[in-house]
């Protein structure tokens, strides 16, 4: 990708994968989104800041994937009164809810026709912007009532609506649901998102750097090593600080930990959301089994507090290294043998063809949510594609190489 008609040239950042970053004007800006999407680039992230307190100006800042790294495109913008900027959306779609939820959180507005909010809901003023710098949160503005949401009613005989969320059992991301019914029959169902800001951004800039990693590993509750390493390798690259290869393994391995869980724990849910309730105790219980060697192997159930800047809270363990290896090949053999061996019906539905179907849908939402311009190495990791982040990463975390030690 060649984008040497920028006024300032491209730079590197500090990162654990190649990283480069360059400050465009309005009309670079247009350019350069249209050279990317002609390069094949795949969207990531949109996000804007409040520096007025810098250097009296917002920014916007788009990063995308490329075959050779990350880009990250940043946008001045001077004018304080107004902010905008031209969007992105008609490019990469997936671009349009940050636009939509930067203007709720910042006031800063992009170009693109559709300028419904995502995040606000009426839980704060209309002119109140929360990611600002002199944000005021305590003006009781967040006391109002939420606003009536228009949905499309569904009417005649034995219709039944039933409303679900936006806060759900579990640990699920919130989202409120709407399904109208008749019988067993789902006439409709209107969706209604938006509602994950829940004020981290502003709770980040209280924090210090070297606390910064509790607060990240709380943002999902699933993916608490996931999100604490990736704000402890970000602040590892900023202040070049080197992870020692021991502590990268236990991290890798602490993270599998983690997947697993959320894989025993979702097997278990496809059965019971079908009606199979033994499936649902089955897979719990190999869930629960990996959590309580978590707290052998790491010290505590789920992982809030484990990977910690430089390296991780405690050691490996010597003792249990033989018996979690063990452990492994047991849980492989009985995941197997519940996914294949155990029908839910009469018809011959088993979990594993359960499981399959949702893995062949994933791959449908990944190969379209590719081409209109996003897509997630979860999704790709979960529908066994192997996506550019995932080859641009590789190598890179030092992890793969580095366990031969719980083999050995």
């Amino acid at each position: 990708m060649n984008l040497d008609y920028l006024e300032r040239p491209i730079s590197a950042l500090p990162s654990n994968i190649p990283c480069s970053h360059g400050s465009v004007a309005a009309v670079e800006w247009e350019w350069s989104i249209d050279d990317l999407k002609a390069g094949g680039a795949t969207f990531l992230s949109l996000w804007g800041t409040d520096d007025r307190d810098r250097d009296n100006c917002f920014r916007v800042r788009a990063a995308f994937l490329l075959p050779t790294g990350i880009t990250v495109l940043c946008h001045r913008i001077e004018n304080l009164a107004a902010p905008g900027f031209s969007s992105i959306a008609a490019a990469f779609p997936a671009a349009l809810r940050m636009e939509r939820a930067m203007h709720d959180l910042l006031g800063i507005v992009s170009t693109a026709r559709d300028q419904r909010g995502w995040y606000r809901h009426n839980a704060w003023s209309a002119e109140t912007y929360p990611l600002r710098r002199n944000a005021d949160l305590e003006d009781g503005t967040t006391n109002l009532e939420s606003a009536p949401y228009p949905f499309v009613q569904v009417e005649g005989d034995g219709v039944h609506e039933i409303a679900v969320g936006p806060v759900h059992a579990g640990i699920i991301e919130p989202g409120h649901f709407r399904f109208s019914v008749v019988g067993e029959k789902v006439l409709r169902l209107e969706e209604r998102l938006g509602y994950t800001h829940k004020g981290q951004a502003k709770l980040f800039e209280s924090r210090s750097q070297r606390d910064g990693y509790k607060l990240a590993a709380r943002i999902s509750g699933d993916s608490a090593v996931a999100f604490s390493w990736a704000y402890c390798a970000a602040l590892e690259a900023i202040t070049g600080t080197t992870c020692p290869p021991r502590a990268i393994s236990l991290r890798a391995l602490a993270l599998e930990h983690e997947r697993l869980a959320n894989h025993l724990g979702d097997l278990g849910a496809l059965g019971n959301d079908a009606g199979f309730a033994f499936g649902l105790t089955q897979f719990s219980r190999l869930k629960e089994d990996v959590l309580r060697n978590n707290v052998i192997d790491f010290g505590e159930r789920y992982l809030f507090n484990y990977v910690v800047p430089g390296g991780v809270a405690v050691d490996f363990p010597e003792s249990e290294r033989r018996l979690r290896v063990q452990h492994y090949m047991k849980l492989e053999g009985e995941v197997i043998a519940r996914a294949e061996g155990v029908s839910l019906s009469s018809e011959g539905i088993t979990p594993g063809r359960v499981a399959k179907a949702g893995g062949a849908l994933d791959g449908l939402v990944l190969e379209a949510a590719s081409k209109s311009g996003g897509g997630g190495t979860i999704r790709a990791r979960s529908s066994g594609s192997r996506s550019q982040m995932v080859k641009v990463g590789t190598g890179t975390w030092g992890a793969n190489d580095n366990c031969e030690w719980m083999s050995g």
